[in-house]
């Protein structure tokens, strides 16, 4: 017998909060490495690969649940954030096993130090780090937020690129400004001029996703709204109608 769970849109919710937490997660974990890029060959943290997806679903979210939930992702983004920050520092100073070494030895490390050395450079980030990244995720999004419920309040459903843009345009270059001081040339030590190019080179490629990610959000609000069966209420936070009961994610 098949028995309904909940309606189909807080099945998509659901899962828009994990995707959203996964990439926070991600991106804190890969943004300490600053890479080449391909054009112009500027400094790029790794973290600009993902970190401009929760732009994305935050605004999607604001569209379609409304500001209410989408600060609520946030937040949940923030404590996933800070768990997954303990426990790697609790896994880094774990006292490492001799055996360690020898069962991974083709990695080119001959002693346990050294790869406990490994460990902590990659993932040992200190408390400068985690802060500024959180703030910083916490400022943008929540400032994301507003803006583009702000703008929606004046527009009503029309002009969804205007909200999209403007509001991810204006917070990611919030987001990059602390960012760019707080953990790069405050929490790393690096080079002034380099966090400069670094924080430019960013924004611009920052700048550049959310205006081609905005075909992609009418895609998916129109995606939601068919797929979802919903009827869109987010001025005030919320659905509007109930989903008919045989619009359920439903188990057996």
């Amino acid at each position: 017998m098949r028995h309904p769970v909940f309606p189909r849109h807080e099945a998509l919710y659901t899962v828009f909060v994990a995707l959203f937490a996964a990439i926070v997660v991600i991106s804190n974990l890969i943004t300490i490495k600053l890479f080449r890029a391909p054009i112009l060959g500027v400094a790029l943290p790794c973290g600009i690969l993902t970190y401009p997806f929760t732009f994305l679903i935050g605004d999607l979210v604001t569209e379609i649940y409304g500001p209410q939930r989408a600060r609520f992702m946030v937040i949940i983004g923030v404590v996933i954030s800070l768990a997954s920050s303990l426990l790697l520092h609790l896994a880094i100073e774990l006292p490492p096993h001799p055996g360690w070494a020898s069962a991974y030895d083709s990695w080119g490390y001959a002693t346990v130090d050294q790869y406990q050395h490994a460990v902590r450079s990659v993932f040992g980030m200190n408390v400068i780090a985690v802060g500024a990244s959180l703030l910083a995720y916490f400022v943008s999004l929540y400032l994301d937020i507003a803006i583009y419920h702000g703008i929606r309040k004046i527009t009503g459903e029309k002009a969804l690129w205007l909200r999209n843009n403007v509001s991810t345009l204006v917070s990611q270059l919030i987001d990059t400004a602390i960012i760019s001081y707080l953990l790069l040339y405050w929490g790393m030590g690096i080079d002034t001029w380099i966090v400069v190019e670094v924080a430019v080179a960013s924004y611009v490629y920052k700048a550049a996703f959310a205006l081609i990610d905005t075909p992609f959000l009418y895609a998916a609000v129109a995606a939601m709204k068919r797929l979802g069966g919903l009827s869109i209420n987010s001025l005030e936070g919320s659905v509007g109608e109930e989903i008919p009961q045989e619009e359920a994610v439903v188990s057996a």
